[in-house]
C-alpha cells in the first residue's frame, strides 16, 4: 500500500461511515457491496454557486473497498442510515496516486 493510499484508509477511518453500495440488475437481484468506507457531506456555499443544488451531497468513496470488477456508476445507490442516495456524477480522475485509484468523488442526490 503507497503512503498515499495508507493516508486516505486512516481518512476515512476517522471521518468516514460504512454504507453499502447497490446496483439494479435488470430481472434480477440487485447487486451489493457492503461494508464501505464513506464520507458524506452537503455542498458548501462555493459549490452551491458552481451549480450543485442544496438538496445534492459530495460523497468521497475509498476505491479500496470497491471490486475492480464492479467500480461504480451512475445511477448506483448508496444505503446509508435507512434512506437511500442515488449516484448522478462519478469522478474517477481527482482522487488518484499516479494510477492508483484513491476514491471515487461523487455527486448523490436523495433522502
Amino acid at each position: 500500500m503507497s503512503r498515499h493510499a495508507a493516508a486516505y484508509a486512516r481518512m476515512f477511518g476517522k471521518g468516514g461511515r460504512r454504507v453499502t453500495i447497490s446496483r439494479k440488475v435488470a430481472n434480477g437481484q440487485p447487486v451489493t457491496v457492503e461494508n464501505v468506507r464513506a464520507r458524506i457531506r452537503g455542498a458548501t456555499p462555493d459549490e452551491v454557486t458552481g451549480g450543485i443544488s442544496t438538496r445534492e451531497r459530495r460523497v468521497l468513496i475509498l476505491a479500496e473497498d470497491i471490486p475492480a470488477d464492479f467500480g461504480l456508476q451512475d445511477n448506483d445507490r448508496i444505503l446509508v442510515d435507512g434512506g437511500r442516495l442515488t449516484i448522478t456524477n462519478v469522478d474517477r480522475h481527482t482522487h488518484r496516486d499516479g494510477e492508483i485509484l484513491l476514491a471515487y468523488d461523487c455527486i448523490a442526490s436523495g433522502g
